[in-house]
C-alpha cells in the first residue's frame, strides 16, 4: 500500500512542477520584449476591419494611440490612462488595447459609438485601486451584455463583481 501512495505523491510533484514551467512561459515582460526606439516601426491607421492593437513593439505612446483612432484629446486620454493604471495591473498599453477594442466593439454592436473619454471614466469610476485585471473586467462586461444588460447595468456589474 506504501507504494501505491508514493507513487501518488511523485504523479502529484511532477505535475505541480510542470504545471509552474508551463506557466512561466506565460509570463511577458514588457521591459524584456521592447526593442530600442530606432528599431521598432511605426504605427499605422489600421485599416476599416483590420484588428486595432498598439503593438509592444510601436513607437506611439498608448495616448496617442487612442486619441489617433478615437479622434479624443490626446492629454485628456492620457489622465485617463494613468488613473486606469493605479486601477488595474496592466500596462497603459494593454489598457488602451483592451479600452479601443470594447469601444469599438461598443460602436460596432449598437451602431452608434459612445465617447472613448465616457468609456475610459466609467471603468475607472471607483476610488479604490486594484490589482484587477481590465481584461477580466471587459470580459464580464461582454458576458453580461450578452445576457441582456444595458451598457451602465453592464460595466458597474462588471467592476463590482469582477475581483
Amino acid at each position: 500500500m506504501k507504494p501505491v501512495v508514493s507513487r501518488s505523491f511523485a504523479i502529484i510533484r511532477g505535475i505541480a512542477l510542470m504545471s509552474s514551467l508551463i506557466l512561466t512561459g506565460c509570463y511577458e515582460d514588457e521591459e524584456e520584449t521592447l526593442p530600442r526606439a530606432s528599431e521598432a516601426a511605426p504605427a499605422e491607421r489600421p485599416a476599416p476591419g483590420e484588428t486595432k492593437w498598439l503593438e509592444v513593439t510601436s513607437n506611439e505612446e498608448p495616448a496617442s494611440f487612442v486619441a489617433r483612432l478615437s479622434g479624443a484629446d490626446t492629454g485628456q486620454i492620457d489622465q485617463r490612462l494613468v488613473r486606469a493604471e493605479a486601477h488595474y495591473r496592466e500596462s497603459r498599453r494593454m489598457i488602451a488595447n483592451r479600452i479601443v477594442q470594447l469601444w469599438d466593439e461598443i460602436g460596432q454592436r449598437e451602431g452608434d459609438a459612445i465617447d472613448i473619454l465616457e468609456l475610459m471614466d466609467q471603468l475607472i469610476a471607483t476610488d479604490a485601486t486594484s490589482e484587477r485585471s481590465i481584461g477580466s473586467v471587459i470580459q464580464n462586461y461582454r458576458i453580461l451584455r450578452i445576457e441582456g444588460a444595458d451598457h451602465q447595468a453592464a460595466i458597474a456589474t462588471a467592476i463590482r463583481r469582477t475581483p
